[in-house]
């Protein structure tokens, strides 16, 4: 998100799109709400490997912490000797490395497809 903030300082204009209007070939997206979405036209602006290779660090970080914590879910006794609050905290945990982990590798993905239409 800080990149975003920081493409849209230089914004020299916006353009409000139809909701079955095309989207102009690299533009990256980000969804504000359920309704509404911003496409930044980032093609030329910024360097996508660098970007690539920001995202697959915090990647390759937060699977590092995901796994740290199931590897303590796997000890033995878990279910018996760790108390249900801990347990439900844990996988709360899990769960939501395992969704920004999947948000990171859409955003690789989108990176990548721009790159792909340069």
């Amino acid at each position: 998100a800080d990149g975003i903030v920081t493409l849209i300082k230089g914004c020299q204009s916006v353009t409000s799109l139809a909701p079955n209007e095309a989207v102009p070939a690299g533009c990256a997206v980000v969804s504000l709400n359920d309704e509404v979405a911003m496409h930044l036209l980032v093609r030329g602006q910024i360097d996508i490997d660098q970007e690539v290779s920001k995202i697959e660090k915090k990647v390759a970080k937060t699977t590092g912490l995901k796994d740290g914590l199931v590897a303590k879910t796997k000890i033995p006794n878990y279910e018996s000797t760790v108390p249900d609050e801990v347990r439900e905290t844990t996988a709360s945990k899990i769960s939501d490395y395992e969704a920004e982990i999947n948000i990171l590798q859409k955003a690789i993905e989108t990176f990548l497809t721009l790159k792909g239409s340069d």
